[in-house]
């Protein structure tokens, strides 16, 4: 037995010594370091490696093993940038026959609490700027630490994961009167959380933590309530989760799973968050209210902390006014912001509704726009972007890459992006890269950008063709006048074996002020073949016209003004030409003036431009119709939309004119005609060319021309005079027979459908009036004709072969093309009348005249030989025809004066 009193000897005495040693380390003065070390040590294992306890470290032995810490600071929460600052902070153990398994902490209590949160724009030194005050007490079972009291492993959890795992572990968590802000923000995002009573409490029967929360963010109330597992489920082994959030604006709700109980490893969230008013949530992260309406967001959260993939994203919002915005896509790579690949559809009518009628410049609206964007945040790229307007679409392939230096709020409320540097086109050799600041997003104001343009003139353009080589120089734009417009502007073509010019914005102020917001272009360009230029613009043309222009362009946000000299082959025009924006229409007026015009160069000019124009809609609405029928955004919500043809621009709704137009001789195919004078005027869809006059094959041409260009059909009517036109020029055309002279004169009320090409003639319509003065035949057979033989036999104009006409008159009407006499077509000689009626059918080229001569002083059945003209116009039949005398004929032909 002697052995055993010895050996509980020895125990008693290491006891004493053991408790002389705890009473020494944790009571004594002189082990105060030692203590803030163990303390250190402990809470590292928890809150990651750079945690310090700058305060005193005290112990209550009794009733249990408690510690009390003063001044406990995180520096860097987890690698975060976030600074915790807790004034006390009493961790009390277990009881000590429980202290036999190992050490737990069964209860903390906090006060005085204060998190310091990094700026936006937070440097990697470290600092931070704003913070989190209050008072509150924590009672808590810490979980075990899975690591040694002395490790300092940099390599600690995320904070959400150490947040999650201490609310999963803890039975019991009690938060009052916490205040989370960040303040002083260079970048201008300042918010305040204040958290009013937040607790945790642990449902056995559940095996899940029950939270539940509420205060205010920004001012406006906000609630939580969720659960999080804290036994596995037996189906998968993973540890669920739902959270409910509501605020101001906003309501979001989240469910999923991880395979930790501290959502640190394999997490799966669905998130769905919805707004009743986007103002209401603008407002609650101090924007201005700039849009409201409502909106809808879902997607998945994938992955572990750090490195969260973002899925099956769909977002849609629906504006007050009825605009809509739908995206869908994912994001690789959450925390990095990498990866992002969405596509994106904005409809800026309300649905059901049809975009208005652009009648001028001014109606014409974006009604849409989609397409695609990818890469990561920081460079972001656009492509397939279709713009879709009431009057035209525009595709543009790439813009991109997209990167922004600050995302910044404004004291109005207002998000800034500043230091933009943008890029389009292929990436080797982009078409513009520019840098710059928006003012404000969401109005898309306060837009300044400057940089390089190096642009495909086929892109310009929208040709085929890859020689048409490209324009080079410099940009500035901005809306310091009110809209988004060029500043300043230099460029020049190069690479092109086709055409060469230049682009300047002139910058005269010296010379004058300048109308409001006006700007000056000086251009110049040529194109030395222009069958060449049409071939690349998809159209072929005959022409090696060359084709150039020199002058200056002036525009403001009412008015644009071009002056200059243009080259059209041999066809040279000077002039002015302005438009000014009025209220629902544009104004072009001008002069314009060419010393000799080549009408056959210019109209083969004009086909082939109208074959480019055709070959150019083509392609639009077959690049409109590919963009439309791509990927739908979403299936569930998107309607299918069939392709549509590109929507024409109709100029007689939109633009009126006043053109004074002059040439002092025009050349076509041999014809000559000289003195032009026209004004063109078009008003409200009428076109007129009134007056017009032109002197041509010998007279002179006097009308007034007008057209409907918005009835259907479209037709033109001419109403004027000709007097002069030498007679032998159409008879000696048609193969009369006999030469003629005299001078017509026509009188002519006519309309016409030029739209008809293939049955032109057929829409002809109206009345003409034909006369002649100085007229002679060279055949005295029109007298022998009403004389007879026996007295033919004695006429002076028989015996010569030449007949004075000292009466001509023909009226005709014209229906269909068909010219019926109207009444009668009455000649006269000195000796006889001659007076017919019948039709010309122009659309089949006939000609049915039935005529009777008689003396000029003879009596209703003094009737000579009647004889009717048939056959082709161009090649009539004269032969005598056996009838009784014409009683109406005869007094028809009463009324022919004489012109002599």
């Amino acid at each position: 037995m002697r052995w055993l009193v010895r050996l509980a000897a020895i125990t008693v005495a290491a006891l004493l010594v053991a408790m002389a040693g705890v009473v020494a380390l944790t009571q004594l003065a002189s082990f105060s370091a030692r203590r803030q070390d163990l303390a250190e040590r402990f809470l590292r294992a928890t809150l990651g490696p750079d945690v310090e306890v700058r305060g005193a470290v005290t112990v209550d032995l009794l009733p249990r093993f408690t510690a009390r810490l003063g001044d406990v600071t995180v520096l860097d929460l987890a690698g975060a940038g976030v600074e915790l600052h807790l004034e006390t902070v009493a961790l009390t153990l277990a009881d000590y026959t429980a202290l036999l398994g190992g050490l737990s902490v069964d209860a903390a209590e906090v006060e005085g609490v204060r998190v310091l949160l990094p700026m936006a724009s937070r440097p990697t030194s470290g600092s931070a700027a704003g913070g989190a005050a209050g008072t509150g007490t924590t009672h808590a079972d810490l979980p075990p630490a899975d690591a040694p009291l002395d490790s300092d492993d940099p390599t600690s959890r995320p904070v959400s994961a150490r947040i999650v795992g201490v609310l999963t572990a803890v039975p019991t968590v009690e938060i009052r009167d916490l205040l989370l802000e960040e303040a002083n923000d260079p970048q201008g995002w300042n918010f305040a959380l204040r958290v009013d009573s937040l607790s945790s409490t642990y449902d056995s029967v559940a095996g899940a933590q029950r939270l539940s929360a509420s205060g205010s963010y920004n001012g406006e109330k906000v609630t939580l309530n969720g659960t999080l597992d804290r036994e596995a489920k037996p189906a998968d082994g993973r540890f669920g989760t739902q959270i409910a959030l509501v605020t101001h604006g906003l309501s979001l709700d989240l469910a999923g799973s991880a395979a930790s109980a501290a959502f640190d490893r394999d997490i799966a969230l669905q998130a769905a968050a919805r707004s009743a008013s986007i103002g209401d949530l603008l407002q609650l992260v101090s924007l201005a209210r700039a849009e409201d309406g409502t909106a809808r967001l879902d997607f998945t959260l994938a992955g572990d902390p750090g490195a969260l993939a973002v899925r099956d994203m769909s977002f849609a919002a629906t504006l007050a006014e009825g605009e809509t915005l739908t995206i869908a896509g994912a994001l690789a790579d959450l925390e990095a912001g990498t990866g992002l690949s969405l596509s994106f559809r904005s409809d800026l009518l309300a649905p059901g509704t049809t975009p208005p009628v652009a009648n001028g410049l001014r109606d014409i609206l974006i009604t849409g726009l989609s397409g695609f964007l990818e890469g990561d945040l920081d460079k972001l790229v656009l492509r397939d972007m279709l713009i879709q307007t009431n009057a035209f679409e525009q595709s543009i392939r790439e813009v991109g890459p997209i990167s922004v230096g600050a995302v910044e709020r404004t004291a109005k409320g207002q998000v800034r992006l500043r230091d933009i540097a943008l890029q389009a086109g292929p990436r080797d050799r982009p078409v513009f890269r520019l840098k710059g600041t928006v003012d404000d997003v969401l109005e898309l104001d306060g837009l300044v950008l400057s940089g390089a343009v190096d642009l495909p003139v086929a892109d310009l353009l929208t040709a085929p063709g890859t020689g048409l080589g490209r324009i080079v120089g410099t940009l500035d734009v901005s809306d310091t006048d009110g809209t988004i417009g060029v500043d300043a502007l230099d460029g020049r073509i190069t690479d092109s074996n086709v055409m060469s010019g230049t682009l300047s914005l002139v910058r005269d102020d010296a010379a004058g002020p300048r109308a409001p917001h006006e700007i000056r272009l000086a251009s110049t360009f040529a194109i030395p073949d222009f069958g060449a230029f049409a071939a690349q613009m998809g159209a072929s043309s005959s022409s090696n016209a060359r084709v150039t222009f020199s002058g200056m362009l002036s525009a403001s946000a009412e008015s644009l003004k071009a002056e200059g000299k243009a080259s059209l082959g041999r066809t040279e025009i000077t002039g002015v030409l302005s438009s000014t924006l009025g209220p629902g229409r544009t104004l072009f007026e001008g002069k314009l003036a060419s010393p000799l015009v080549y009408v056959d160069e210019l109209t083969a000019l004009a086909e082939a431009s109208r074959d480019a124009v055709e070959a150019d809609r083509a392609r639009r609405g077959s690049t409109a119709t590919q963009a439309k029928t791509s990927a739908p955004i979403d299936p569930q919500t998107e309607p299918q939309i069939a392709p549509q043809v590109e929507p024409e621009i109709d100029l007689a709704r939109l633009v009126d004119l006043d053109l004074d137009i002059s040439a002092n001789r025009l050349n076509s195919a041999g014809d000559t005609a000289s003195g032009l004078k026209a004004r063109l005027t078009l008003d409200k869809g009428m076109a007129r060319l009134d007056p017009f006059s032109a002197s041509y094959m010998g007279g002179r041409i006097k009308a007034a021309v007008q057209s409907d260009l918005t009835a259907t059909p479209t037709l033109v009517r001419a109403k004027g005079t000709v007097e002069g036109w030498p007679l032998s020029t159409f008879l000696n055309a048609s193969n009369v027979g006999f030469a003629t002279q005299g001078r017509l004169k026509l009188a002519f009320d006519m309309s016409v459908d030029p739209t008809s090409d293939a049955a032109l003639l057929r829409t002809l319509n109206g009345t003409l009036s034909v006369g002649l003065t100085g007229g002679r035949l060279a055949t005295g057979k029109l007298d022998l004709a009403g004389l007879g033989i026996i007295a033919g036999l004695f006429n002076e104009a028989v015996r010569s072969d030449s007949t004075a006409l000292r009466c001509v008159s023909a009226p005709l009407s014209f229906t269909a093309g068909v010219a019926r006499t109207a009444p009668a077509v009455v000649i006269e000689t000195d000796h006889v009348r001659v007076v017919g009626r019948g039709t010309i059918d122009l659309p089949r080229n006939t000609i049915n005249i039935y005529a009777e001569p008689r003396p000029l002083d003879g009596k209703e059945n003094d009737l000579g030989y009647p004889f009717a003209i048939t056959g082709a116009l161009s090649s009539p039949q004269v032969g005598t025809v056996a009838r009784r005398p014409d009683a109406r004929l005869y007094r028809l032909g009463a009324g022919c004066k004489r012109r002599g």
